[in-house]
């Protein structure tokens, strides 16, 4: 079961969920409609594959606290079923591909069944949009023009037989193209919204044990105050992200956490991955392991870089990690600069393209947590203030951001390891 979050962490995420008690033999809690769930597939769905009927099921990612109770726990199962697949014309967007899910309830790990009513809000970095009704809508279909070479590839066929599988590959390839769809695979995010109110009955969960009061721990305090507090873009000369996570652990722990949660190392620069960048942006797909640009701290490149996306190179979850000199408990102290990239721009300083990011910042400090601790790789964590630290301001592209200036710590390991009041 993964570990439940607090509502103390949740709370500077808006996602607290305004709730009425009821009273009643086993006391419910009717959670209102628009209660919004940040759910992750469990089973792929294609608006070509899927017809209406067919089952699609989820996990509950974060858990929804009403009151610091865990009302419905992260690791919940939803099922539901495909209302509405396949493609045609949308008013005013020409041919596009559609696909409605509707969730209809929750499963414990008990077996016990709660009836709820949840439509597709919004699919984490994905190309697609989501109507007011909870339907995808896929984005245009790209088309490859190549019937203007089909008479070359004929009239050399005699000499190069090769030349007619080449033919019908690029024919099949743009059909394919022209075909629209929206398609997801098993472990894409989504968040859902309640479209009518739900009573659900907490459960009985043990208290969170992960997160001790170690925010007055006054050597932990200095570790962090102690930190660089931005990351600076080297060609610009100036600081850029904020650094707000910092990781006690070792490399190891750090790859195996974050790919456990779901995220993928992003690749170096190079002239090959470069390449596939631009092949992605033009063909409007998605590249797990996109390169990131580049970010210093002290003079120094990030050790190691992270990103979660789902089918665009404009929307992606990222974080730059550097290896600090000191140590904690006996761990390597990690530094983490983590930004959310929402869309691309053309930058004519530059003559490039570049990311936006969302200017909440804090939001993407809270993701890692959270997906840290579904993942169930973090043995301790806290939030910790950093007087002084400047909470807005812009990065080297010039993007705005807003924070509160703390910085979450993440404990890697077994909770035992990172006991410090029992020190």
């Amino acid at each position: 079961m993964p570990i439940p979050l607090p509502a103390a962490l949740l709370l500077v995420n808006a996602w607290m969920v305004p709730a009425v008690l009821v009273s009643s033999p086993a006391t419910s809690v009717i959670l209102p409609e628009g209660t919004r769930l940040e759910v992750r597939l469990t089973t792929p769905v294609s608006s070509r594959k899927n017809h209406a009927g067919d089952p699609v099921a989820a996990v509950l990612l974060h858990p929804l606290i009403v009151d610091t109770q865990t009302v419905v726990p992260a690791g919940t199962e939803l099922r539901g079923v495909v209302i509405e697949s396949g493609h045609g014309r949308i008013k005013r967007r020409g041919c596009r591909a559609r696909l409605l899910i509707e969730f209809r309830e929750l499963r414990d790990d008990a077996g016990g069944t709660t009836p709820v009513a949840a439509r597709v809000a919004d699919v984490d970095n994905a190309r697609e949009t989501v109507d007011d009704e909870g339907r995808i809508v896929g984005a245009a279909s790209g088309h490859l023009r190549l019937r203007r070479l089909d008479a070359a590839f004929l009239a050399a066929a005699p000499f190069f037989p090769v030349t007619f599988l080449s033919l019908e590959c690029g024919r099949f390839l743009e059909r394919e193209m022209r075909r629209p769809r929206v398609h997801f695979e098993s472990g894409t995010e989504m968040t859902l919204r309640l479209t009518q109110p739900a009573a659900v009955v907490p459960p009985v969960i043990a208290s969170d044990e992960l997160r001790q009061e170690l925010a007055s721990d006054p050597a932990l305090a200095a570790l962090v105050v102690g930190q660089p507090v931005f990351a600076t873009k080297p060609s610009a000369g100036k600081p850029s992200d904020p650094i707000n996570v910092v990781f006690l652990g070792d490399a190891a722990s750090i790859d195996a956490a974050f790919r456990a949660a779901g995220w993928t190392r992003a690749a170096g620069k190079g002239v090959r991955t470069m390449a596939k960048g631009l092949f992605a942006l033009a063909m409007r797909r998605g590249y797990r392991s996109a390169p990131l640009s580049a970010l210093e701290v002290d003079g120094r490149r990030a050790d190691m870089a992270y990103e979660k996306q789902c089918n665009t190179v404009a929307k992606r979850h990222h974080v730059r990690l550097w290896r600090r000199p000191e140590h904690f408990l006996g761990e390597e102290v990690w530094v983490a600069a983590a930004t959310h990239d929402v869309s691309l721009a053309f930058s004519a300083r530059r003559c490039t393209v570049i990311h936006r990011i969302e200017p909440a910042v804090d939001a993407e400090r809270e993701k890692i947590v959270r997906d840290l601790l579904f993942a169930q790789r973090v043995g301790r964590y806290a939030e910790i203030d950093r007087p002084g630290v400047p909470t807005h301001g812009h990065n080297a592209y010039n993007d705005p951001f807003v924070t509160d200036g703390r910085v979450a710590v993440l404990f890697l390991g077994a909770p035992a390891r990172f006991d410090i009041a029992a020190r």
